[in-house]
Parts: C-alpha cells; structure tokens; sequence
C-alpha cells in the first residue's frame, strides 16, 4: 500500500498497469530477502514446515506411482 500510494501521488509512472507490476514484484522480493535473512535464524520456523504436519511423512520410501488403466 505505501509503495502504491507514493507512485501514485509522485505521478512518475502514469499507468496503473506498471505501478501495479512494481507493487507486485516489490512484494515476491522482500519477501524472498525476508526468507533468505532468515534462513539460520531463528525465524526460520515462519518458512518452514513443522514435521507433524507434513502429509507425508519424509522418511518413507518413494513410491514409483504408475498409470492404471481404466476399467
């Protein structure tokens, strides 16, 4: 929002179009600097997965998954 609203009233960039392309892509960077700062802190649990709840469990074996054909 304040990047938005600075763009729009320094009126450097005109088309709402771009200025919503910066906002965008100003977001997905700072929050990869934010995960990438993080990454041996210990924040690091606000990217991270807690084992007890992950789908399926890491330590089993990869299943080979083939094609059944239908009946």
């Amino acid at each position: 929002m304040l990047l938005k609203g600075l763009l729009l009233k320094a009126s450097w960039i005109a088309d709402i179009g771009t200025i919503s392309l910066l906002v965008t892509a100003s977001g997905g960077v700072g929050v990869l600097t934010l995960s990438w700062a993080t990454r041996h802190a210990i924040q690091r649990f606000l990217f991270e997965r807690p084992a007890r709840l992950w789908i399926a469990p890491q330590h089993l074996p990869k299943i080979a998954r083939a094609l059944q054909p239908a009946e």
